[in-house]
């Protein structure tokens, strides 16, 4: 019996645009590589965190690859990546977005 285990857990998550999805992990200061496998025709990302953290979205199948302890940061690029869609809209659009809160945004359009 070992004296530790590590659950590590898949989560969906759907990317509609891979640049927006490149901006956001540039935003919070991360790194990544991408792996395009032709063969299988998979698309992955290698991702690393700040404080050294890795993890792995498989954007062919929507689902990212985490351990439990560390969803915490699935949850601040998901939300980092919404707020990067919000800025893309609000540039496109002319419109304005102001921040109300942590995670809560209003646009406002003129």
């Amino acid at each position: 019996m070992p004296c530790y285990t590590v659950n590590i857990i898949s989560v969906e998550f759907k990317i509609a645009n891979e640049d927006l999805l490149f901006k956001a992990i540039n935003a919070l200061g991360w790194k990544y590589t991408q792996d395009k496998v032709d063969v299988c025709k998979r698309n992955t990302i290698n991702i690393r965190t700040n404080d050294y953290i890795n993890f792995t979205l498989d954007l062919t199948n929507g689902s990212a690859k985490i351990m439990q302890t560390n969803q915490s940061k699935l949850n601040q690029l998901k939300q980092q990546y919404s707020k990067t869609v919000l800025e893309q809209v609000v540039d496109k659009k002319r419109w304005i977005l102001k921040n109300l809160n942590n995670n809560k945004f209003e646009i406002r359009r003129y």
